[in-house]
């Protein structure tokens, strides 16, 4: 038996045929050359990122969950950017169709090499064996629990033999079975990506290459993780199933783009429409922030407009308190808290609609935050010139506070404000 290791940061789509309802057994998807030609038509030019990210390091990713399903319901499209952690949104969520993008093309390999393992295990139990190089333990089976399975996976140790068959097996799957045109140097990149997770297993912690002082990545267990009710999300303890046959049909396509790049959100956008599809789910992570460090972010919500959306189109995102503030709803144990926030509401405000304020920069967006902060937060910032460089960011997080509507009236306008604990 092989490994194959989970992905990165990419965004992923998860792809569906418009005229086949999502989860419906034995419904084919895109072929595989309609999908290796959205992977290459959509994609833009990789970039550099500081680390290589092959697990996520958002520990409460699955607190929003519940209330994530209540709103955004089933269907539709999802959008996302990172690793594993979208898999999780995917089977909470069940798009009709799903794109993950990201700026480094490593990102865009690792989740072929999930598409691959997904494929070739029969089921969880055979997918972490696949992924950690390790042999099934005795008596494990896929109806174990999720604590278990994990459990019994870290008592063991990676095998070079499985690792080296499994490697094999994924290139096989990736360039004859499906014919994907890899490009020269996709095999080392894949091979390094892989070798990752062969000593660690289920305890991986901290990747190779981390530029960054003090941002580290939690174990891959955090799958047994659960949301504030004690409940657990992870698609490995609920919905693998669902997810694997999206790999099946060639329904979770990841490209190569930035956020606020010129064609890869655009071109998703194009699509959907064209399709009648409409998002409504967007997971971005914590990718907002950088488009921030200069004036990059208008592109983004630019592109973001255009996207076909409902009324309960719903952004996912992270905030980490690695940049001096740290969010109200974060909880003690842990550095970052994970929000939603209404994708049309947003984009009306970006438009001026909300408040009267057209949002054409960065201080115009700190304006906007001083309006739509909670009054406890508003009252502490007594004006924008004493907020440290990423103010602009860390005020339009705060407006991500999402859970149950309420209406919250400011000056003479009522509008909805979502609110929620981390």
């Amino acid at each position: 038996m092989a490994a194959v290791l989970l992905t990165g940061a990419t965004l992923l789509v998860c792809l569906i045929a418009p005229q086949s309802p999502i989860g419906t057994e034995g419904q084919l998807g895109h072929t595989d050359a309609d999908f290796w030609t959205l992977v290459q038509e959509f994609s833009e030019p990789g970039e550099f990122f500081r680390s290589d990210n092959f697990v996520s390091n958002e520990v409460p990713y699955q607190h929003v969950i519940p209330e994530l399903s209540e709103l955004v319901g089933t269907g539709s499209v999802y959008l996302g950017v990172g690793p594993a952690q979208n898999y999780t949104y995917i089977a909470a969520t069940r798009p009709e169709l799903a794109f993950i993008m990201d700026i480094r093309s490593q990102n865009m390999l690792q989740h072929l090499l999930d598409k691959s393992v997904f494929e070739l295990s029969v089921d969880r139990v055979e997918f972490l064996a696949r992924l950690f190089s390790r042999p099934v333990p005795i008596g494990l089976e896929d109806a174990s629990s999720i604590d278990e399975i994990i459990g019994r996976f870290g008592e063991s140790t990676g095998h070079p033999e499985l690792f080296a068959a499994n490697l094999e097996d994924v290139l096989y799957r990736l360039k004859n079975y499906h014919q994907f045109e890899l490009e020269p140097g996709d095999r080392e990149t894949i091979e390094y990506v892989y070798e990752a997770f062969i000593e660690r297993g289920p305890s991986y912690a901290t990747p190779p290459k981390v530029v960054s002082a003090g941002v580290g990545f939690p174990p891959m267990d955090l799958v047994i993780e659960r949301d504030t009710n004690g409940k657990k999300h992870n698609y490995l303890a609920t919905e693998f199933r669902f997810v694997k046959r999206l790999h099946e049909a060639n329904r979770i396509i990841p490209l190569v783009g930035d956020f606020a790049g010129e064609k890869s959100l655009v071109a998703i956008g194009d699509y959907l429409r064209d399709r009648d599809l409409t998002v409504s789910t967007f997971y971005t992570s914590h990718v907002e922030y950088y488009p921030f460090q200069g004036e990059r972010w208008r592109r983004f919500f630019k592109s973001v407009a255009l996207l076909p959306l409902n009324s309960n189109s719903t952004f996912i995102r992270a905030y980490f308190n690695n940049y001096g503030y740290r969010h109200p709803s974060q909880q003690a144990r842990h550095f970052s808290v994970t929000l939603l926030d209404s994708i049309p509401n947003l984009v009306a405000d970006f438009q001026g609609a909300a408040f009267g304020i057209a949002i054409r920069s960065s201080r115009d967006f700190i304006e906007y935050g001083e309006h739509v902060a909670c009054s406890e937060q508003a009252a502490a910032r007594k004006s924008s010139t004493q907020l440290p460089g990423d103010s602009s960011w860390r005020l339009f997080a705060l407006r991500s506070r999402i859970g149950s509507f309420r209406n919250r009236t400011i000056g003479s306008k009522a509008v909805k404000v979502r609110t929620t604990s981390g």
